[in-house]
């Protein structure tokens, strides 16, 4: 009987599959800009022959683009490319067109930082080097400041020489009501309401101020020279871009002449609203206007709020310090439905309420 014997492969010398661990080149001629000048859509482009399988030569798999902010830099290693968020991820045949639209409008507007890089089928990733990440993307800041609110003006001395503006002061920032605002201004006319772009361009600054000032939330403002006519005003608030705030309902006050301090009141006291009924079927006011008087007779800080019958603060009139004195401000019912209202003064620890008809 004759054996034969099969002569087995050495599993220490057997030959190994070739691995593959060669990184596709780094991407060149990458660059970013924008469709919208939002920066919600913008435009990626690349040298479509810079990265291969192999270093060039073959295709590649597929490639990635991030972004970054502003603060965070360059993407120019690998640590930033980690932290870094994906905008796009394509495959071999995207990256041989050479370009693509991305759509970045769920990401955060601002100012970015681009890169490319690309990856083979083994996983292998290309470098990042100059060309595979851009400069600094630059988004026009278009988004204006939102309307300051609350604004009210109020008499310091009886001839209107002093008087004292205060805002909400979380009302207006950078964009719309995030961040801080750069700068703000207030004017003022003697004919009618500052309440559109035409009327602004016409009045006169009275006061213009920085992000400090407008943190304060209240400035007194020098009327000296003026004359004795009834007295609009106006807030607007800019951002670094020179957005400005619109004028909505707020921003602007309604006649200030007649909030005065004549005389030394002796008691606090809150007068009935005039006219009362008011609105559109009150047979004395057609307008849903109408005047809260009241009186102090030593400084306080005071607020004036409107409440409807559930109790539910529907605006608030006044909220600063005053001096001792008569007091009156217009309430301005427009948008309002018909019915009771309730007024309520709080001078430091004293309150005081009152009932007013509102008809439709």
């Amino acid at each position: 009987m004759v054996r034969h014997l099969v002569e087995m492969p050495d599993p220490r010398t057997a030959d190994e599959p070739d691995l593959d661990f060669i990184a596709p080149s780094s991407v060149s001629e990458f660059s970013v800009s924008l469709i919208n000048s939002d920066g919600s859509s913008v435009a990626a482009s690349w040298d479509n022959t810079s990265s291969g399988d192999d270093s060039t030569s073959g295709s590649i798999s597929s490639f990635e683009i991030r972004w970054a902010s502003k603060e965070a830099g360059l993407i120019d290693n690998d640590e930033k490319w980690s932290a870094a968020t994906i905008a796009f991820q394509g495959n071999s045949t995207v990256f041989a067109d050479g370009s693509t639209d991305i759509d970045m409008s769920s990401f955060n507007i601002g100012d970015k930082y681009f890169a490319i890089r690309t990856s083979d089928e083994a996983g292998n990733i290309s470098q990042l080097e100059n060309g595979s990440f851009s400069d600094l993307i630059s988004v026009p800041d278009a988004i204006s400041p939102a309307s300051v609110s609350n604004f009210l003006v109020t008499e310091v001395n009886s001839d209107f020489s002093l008087a004292t503006a205060s805002w909400d002061n979380s009302s207006s920032g950078d964009d719309s009501t995030s961040g801080s605002i750069s700068s703000f201004e207030i004017r003022w006319a003697n004919d009618e309401k500052v309440n559109t772009n035409a009327k602004w361009e016409t009045a006169t600054v009275v006061f213009q101020g920085d992000s400090s000032d407008f943190a304060k939330g209240s400035v007194q403002i020098d009327m000296s020279g003026t004359t004795d006519d009834s007295k609009y005003f106006a807030i607007r608030t800019k951002d670094e871009a020179d957005n400005i705030s619109p004028l909505e309902t707020g921003s602007y006050t309604d006649i200030v002449s007649d909030i005065k301090q004549f005389k030394q009141p002796k008691s606090f006291q809150l007068n009935q609203n005039y006219p009362n009924p008011f609105g559109e079927k009150s047979a004395q006011a057609k307008e849903a206007v109408t005047t809260i008087k009241y009186k102090l007779s030593k400084p306080s800080h005071v607020s004036l709020d409107i409440y409807n019958t559930l109790g539910q603060k529907i605006q608030t009139l006044v909220d600063m310090d005053q001096v001792n004195g008569d007091y009156s401000i217009k309430f301005d019912a427009s948008g309002l439905p018909g019915g009771i209202y309730i007024y309520r003064i709080k001078a430091g620890s004293k309150i005081l309420t009152k009932k007013m008809l509102l008809l439709r």
